[in-house]
């Protein structure tokens, strides 16, 4: 193997009032195994020497980065060297870059940078676990006690999703998150999220408040059916003007109009009949209650009491067809006006296009 970085214990963290870490460059032991003994066939020498080179690669960067960021942590450039840390990370998974990474985005003020990067540096295998002791998290519960302190100054979002329902995007501020990042760590505050679904037209706007210390879930339902698009009618096609409304009135005022006439006609026909009947009656009465002819006293009152029982009963026909025909009159007047009105619109063109005259 050529000369390699190799990454020791020496990875000191960034800590307030310590001297950034250094990468100590330290040349590996050359005493070859006894398994090394045996000159190795062409093949396994090759693949070896590739994958020496990518490490020495991979470490060439890391060193790069992680330098970098510690000469950015003396100028005072926390957020810059935070970066500088995790593109360290990037280069080679070390774990003492993610808690540099943490610090210096903590002390450069930007809180959701620093938990999310100490959330990575706890999600990396415990130590009892892990086989590469530059990834072995030995800060995790120094870590831990400082993203709950972090936690409380800042808040989470949450998505609830309902059976179903497909989310083609989740946009938070604009800025567009896929949904396996939830729950996702954001800055207290007012907070537009924008869910657009898997079907076209399908979008919902939310605006919420996050507090400090707040884990906030936006339940995501199912999106409700998108109105299919209008068509725009042609030039050729005639476009249907809405009938102003009491198109029924006119009609109705003339019909009962017809049954008023038709009944005050008919009352004074049956009138007619009553008051002959009457005068018959009276032209066979002598007095005192007497007739010149009592056979036709009892067939007389008969027919004068059914035409006077007939006569008032047209007149309340009539009397209700009169009122009837006034409503509908009131009616029809104003549908009339209506009616004038929307016909008084007009189109005149001019030399900037078509200009409407109400």
């Amino acid at each position: 193997m050529n000369a390699t970085l190799a990454l020791s214990s020496c990875l000191c963290a960034l800590t307030v009032g310590v001297a950034p870490p250094q990468v100590v460059e330290q040349q590996p032991d050359r005493s070859p195994s006894p398994a090394a003994e045996a000159p190795p066939d062409a093949a396994g020498s090759t693949a070896r020497s590739s994958s020496d080179d990518r490490y020495d690669v991979a470490i060439r960067e890391f060193t790069a980065r992680f330098t970098s960021g510690n000469a950015l942590v003396e100028a005072g450039a926390f957020l810059e060297a935070g970066r500088q840390y995790e593109l360290a990370f990037a280069a080679f998974p070390a774990s003492d870059a993610l808690y540099n990474a943490s610090l210096a985005y903590e002390r450069g003020g930007d809180l959701v940078a620093a938990a999310r990067a100490a959330r990575r540096y706890l999600r990396l295998p415990a130590c009892e676990a892990n086989t590469d002791p530059e990834g072995c998290p030995v800060m995790a519960d120094e870590v831990r006690q400082t993203l709950t302190a972090l936690m409380r100054q800042i808040g989470e979002l949450r998505l609830d999703i309902a059976e179903g329902v497909r989310l083609a995007q989740v946009r938070v501020d604009g800025r567009s998150v896929p949904t396996a990042d939830f729950p996702v760590l954001l800055a207290p505050g007012s907070i537009d999220v924008e869910l657009i679904g898997g079907e076209r037209g399908e979008k919902r706007l939310r605006s919420i408040v996050l507090r400090p210390g707040e884990s906030q879930a936006i339940y995501v339902g199912p999106f409700d059916r998108p109105e299919a698009p209008r068509l725009r009618p042609s030039r050729d096609t005639p476009v249907r003007q809405p009938k102003p409304k009491g198109a029924w009135a006119p009609p109705a005022f003339w019909t009962s109009l017809s049954l008023t006439i038709a009944s005050g006609a008919a009352t004074g026909i049956v009138g007619g009949i009553t008051r002959a009947s009457e005068k018959e009656f009276e032209s066979h009465y002598l007095g005192d209650g007497k007739f010149d002819d009592e056979g036709y006293r009892a067939a007389a009152e008969r027919r004068f009491h059914r035409a006077r029982t007939a006569t008032n009963a047209l007149a309340g026909v009539t009397a209700g067809f009169a009122v009837l025909t006034v409503v509908t009159g009131i009616v029809a007047h104003g549908y009339q006006r209506r009616v004038r009105r929307n016909a008084r619109t007009r189109a005149q063109l001019t030399v900037i296009g078509v200009r409407m005259h109400f």
